[in-house]
């Protein structure tokens, strides 16, 4: 007991230092001055340069830096860094990324970029995680707005965006290499290589990464269905032209396998078993200053993706182009308006699991957009932002936000945003008729000609008349730069969220007959998906990164989220109410660094309605202790879930996982690696 006590006081006591500690300036970090942290630049939030202080989102940028100390082998573990991104790995090779009380494998309320390209798949309104097998190591940073970002980046950037910003080309001259073994990664490898033209106009980079993935360790053992393996290749070409303009280019190209995933089993139905996507994706962009106070940039993506998930195919090609003019008018308006035009193109052939009314469509949404930023007076600015978009899906969608933000001091900021944001539905869920197993009963004793259980399969469909979901956000935050060694976080918000996509109507349950009179085969259920759900969710989000000398970064995060009304039956709502991060980098030397990761994930109880959103309550420890043995070389040991928690993600699904392994989300015990990573 009282060694509890003295724990419990000592918590307090890092807290009361971390929020107050801004007065304790002894240790000041060498390396890192205020002015510094102060300079910090995003580019998402209004598809400009902004300070960070003067931006009215919660934003969280994750650096280079972080993500190689974190351990993170992927873009999904990288952003478990951020403060109010829920990221639940599904199975061994698939991960469900969300935020603000949404947790869904295809996240079609996040919407996610890279360099300001569109990695929206038209199909779902999402992306697979995975797919983004571009070395980690050629990122410079990732930016994260949490909270509607419609108003700029259009339909589907309802609870947040995320864009990744690759490095220019210049920036990564030379070799680099990356190789690693694990129980859980299997072994991987990572190549690029650097170059430039002898008047250093013209630089370049490529890259090839590959990975082959063991099965997981699941429920009582191996998960059958559960390895995994890719390759990818792709470059960056970067121009600097003679009267100021400058260009960069880039490609990237993946084939990804993969056994399990949406290979829902039917009993008379046998579909293809695993997984496979060839994607190709190629980015342009030019950008030049017209004058002191007029910039242009144009930009266009051309993407081809085959997908076969089991039973389920989309093949695609997507065509994206956004133009953007920005200008400074009368010394206090800073205006950037642009307009974005998607043409995207698909086959979906219908199978007994799924099928949509048109098996193969073509697709044009157009969306133009306005932001000003207004200075009132120096120390208050004031957003005003308006999107309008219209296509076949989305319909007319009108998107605006207002936001203020107020430097109470130079280190201090007070920001508030009201928003709003609307989905657009998918193009899968047009006409949508999917069949799924979604349960497993046992069969009666005595029959035998039936198997040991008898699936319950439900029949869904869409609505006809399906109509885009609206979000209504307000936001509240306070920034701080207490001084080089400690800042503050701290953003509130009230999320409206209706029109939710929801399984409305329950049609009569069928009984399919078995071989055996009076025996079943399979019992099948149908619902009717319309616009009837709706969602309230509040949230708090702290984070706290503390410098405490010049060789210990200390960082904390908590966010609470509390779904007062949930009406829908989609995966909505599973994610935990508190979620709580703590992350100790030590840098002794040059030579040495370690870094330890701690996580806790609350549970979540089910209902006899909702059985499913059982949560069981999780906390991890990973670490990383990397050697530099060489100048450009460095030796990383990694484990990731030390403490060896217990299955936190859908636990309710445990006692199906032996009948339906293809579709259950295994657990994860104890995971180890060893790296090596270098500049040749």
């Amino acid at each position: 007991m009282n060694t509890q006590l003295r724990l419990n006081k000592v918590k307090i006591l890092v807290w009361l230092a971390l929020f107050f500690g801004g007065t304790l300036n002894a240790q000041i970090v060498d390396t890192v001055t205020l002015e510094d942290l102060m300079r910090v630049e995003v580019t998402s939030v209004s598809k400009k340069p902004q300070k960070l202080a003067n931006v009215s989102a919660a934003v969280h940028v994750i650096s280079a830096e972080d993500i190689k100390l974190s351990g993170a082998n992927s873009i999904a573990e990288a952003l478990e860094l951020v403060p109010g991104i829920s990221v639940l790995r599904l199975n061994g090779n698939r991960w469900g990324v969300n935020a603000r009380g949404n947790a869904d494998r295809l996240a079609n309320r996040l919407l996610v970029m890279v360099d300001g390209r569109n990695a929206f798949n038209p199909a779902y309104n999402g992306v697979f995680w995975e797919d983004f097998q571009f070395p980690l190591e050629d990122v410079a940073r990732i930016e994260v707005i949490r909270g509607p970002a419609s108003s700029v980046w259009g339909p589907n950037g309802v609870v947040g965006a995320i864009n990744i910003i690759t490095k220019a080309a210049s920036s990564t001259q030379g070799g680099r290499v990356v190789m690693g073994y694990g129980n859980s990664e299997g072994g991987y490898g990572r190549a690029s290589f650097g170059g430039r033209s002898d008047d250093e106009r013209f630089f370049y980079r490529g890259y090839v990464s590959g990975q082959d993935a063991p099965n997981q360790v699941g429920f009582g053992g191996r998960a059958p269905n559960d390895a995994s393996r890719y390759g990818a290749a792709g470059f960056r070409v970067d121009g600097y032209l003679s009267d100021g303009g400058r260009w960069d280019a880039s490609g990237d190209f993946l084939n990804r396998r993969a056994n399990g995933g949406l290979d829902y089993f039917l009993p008379t139905f046998t579909p293809p078993k695993g997984e496979e996507h060839t994607s190709h994706a190629l980015r342009a962009r030019y950008q030049k200053a017209l004058s002191e106070t007029s910039e242009v940039q144009i930009q266009s993506a051309l993407a081809y993706g085959d997908l076969r998930l089991g039973a389920i195919q989309d093949r695609r090609t997507t065509f994206d182009l956004d133009a953007q003019h920005r200008s400074r008018l009368f010394d206090r308006h800073d205006v950037i308006f642009g307009v974005n035009y998607r043409y995207s193109t698909d086959e979906i052939p219908s199978t007994p699991v799924l099928s949509v009314e048109t098996p193969s469509l073509a697709l044009h949404q157009i969306g133009v957009f306005a932001q000003d930023e207004i200075t009132v007076l120096d120390t208050l600015k004031l957003s005003l932002g308006l999107r309008l978009d219209h296509s076949k899906l989305a319909k007319s969608a009108t998107q605006p936000s207002v936001g203020l933000t107020w430097n109470l001091t130079p280190t201090q900021t007070l920001w508030a945003r009201a928003s709003r944001a609307e989905r657009a539905p998918s193009r899968g869920e047009v006409g949508l008729s999917l069949n799924v197993v979604t349960g497993l009963i046992p069969s009666p004793t005595g029959v035998p000609a039936l198997p040991a259980t008898i699936p319950i399969i439900s029949t869904i469909s869409t609505s006809p008349t399906l109509s885009p979901e609206r979000l209504d956000a307000l936001e509240l935050g306070w920034r701080s730069t207490w001084s080089a060694a400690l800042s503050t976080d701290v953003a509130l918000y009230f999320h409206d969220l209706s029109k939710m996509r929801n399984i409305a109507e329950l049609l009569p349950i069928i009984p399919v007959p078995g071989a055996t009179p009076g025996a079943l085969a399979a019992i099948i259920t149908r619902g009717l998906i319309d616009n009837s759900g709706a969602q309230e969710t509040v949230g708090l989000e702290v984070s706290t990164d503390w410098r405490i000398d010049r060789t210990l970064r200390l960082q904390l995060a908590t966010w609470l989220t509390d779904t007062r009304k949930n009406v829908n039956n989609d995966f909505a709502a599973r994610i935990p109410k508190v979620t709580a991060s703590t992350r100790l980098s030590w840098s002794p030397s040059s030579a040495w660094n370690a870094d330890l990761w701690l996580k806790h994930v609350s549970g979540r109880s089910a209902t006899s309605a909702s059985p499913t959103k059982l949560r069981n309550a999780q906390t991890t420890l990973d670490a990383r202790i990397g050697w530099r043995f060489l100048k450009a070389w460095e030796l990383a040991v990694m484990g990731k879930n030390l403490t060896d928690s217990a299955c936190g993600v859908y636990g309710a699904y445990a006692s199906v996982a032996t009948e339906a392994s293809n579709v259950v989300p295994t657990c994860f015990g104890r995971a180890f690696a060893v790296e090596v990573r270098g500049e040749l």
